[in-house]
């Protein structure tokens, strides 16, 4: 038995896929090169593939750049992520999006990342940490964090360490000891309102 094709029916993945791209090609509005090297669709920007690699981080020619056209205080350019149902209104889990937070010269705005808790598709992601166009990272919309947060390197600080919870403990669950050294001055340790409660203390040399 021989198989045989029948001219002017592609199978169906190619269909999809024929049928994708048209529609995208009826939905995004062409541009001349912005800047060059690069191909404007509507507010997408797109990098073409002659365009020389750049090497300094930040630069103007962005591989993928969205919302070009769009300069709105307080509006979002986002890429979603995940699984989408086929109903309308169903939203992706996790979302990274851009914020426009002034409209002033060129702009400026905050990157946000948002992830969904539940498996209802209708439901939209949550922001859960913000970096700051001045550079500050914010968990949870503010410098708060609803989870444990773990870290496997050293961290410096270079403002206060405030802990504004009522009863407060700092546990120490390592194999040896936990050491509170000053290297440039002396370890103070005084309460504003109550005492300081010290169980044991041993002086060593």
């Amino acid at each position: 038995m021989t198989s045989r094709r029948v001219r002017g029916h592609a199978p169906s993945s190619a269909r999809d896929m024929l049928i994708a791209l048209s529609t995208l090609a009826l939905c995004l509005r062409t541009c001349a090169a912005v800047p060059g090297g690069t191909t404007e669709y509507g507010n997408v920007q797109i990098a073409n593939d002659e365009w020389s690699p750049e090497q300094t981080f930040g630069n103007s020619k962005a591989n993928l750049q969205i919302g070009v056209q769009s300069n709105q205080t307080n509006s979002f350019q986002d890429i979603g992520f995940g699984y989408v149902g086929a109903a309308l209104q169903h939203k992706p889990p996790a979302v990274i999006a851009y914020e426009q937070m002034s409209a002033a010269g060129e702009t400026n705005g905050d990157l946000v990342f948002g992830t969904r808790s539940t498996t209802d598709g209708s439901a939209a992601a949550s922001r859960v940490m913000r970096i700051r166009a001045s550079g500050a990272v914010e968990v949870d919309g503010d410098t708060t964090v609803s989870e444990t947060l773990r870290v496997n390197k050293d961290v410096t600080l270079d403002a206060d360490l405030v802990v504004t919870k009522a009863a407060t403990a700092w546990t120490h669950s390592g194999g040896t000891s936990l050491v509170v050294t000053s290297t440039n001055g002396f370890v103070k340790v005084v309460s504003s309102s109550q005492y300081v409660d010290v169980e044991s203390v041993r002086f060593t040399d």
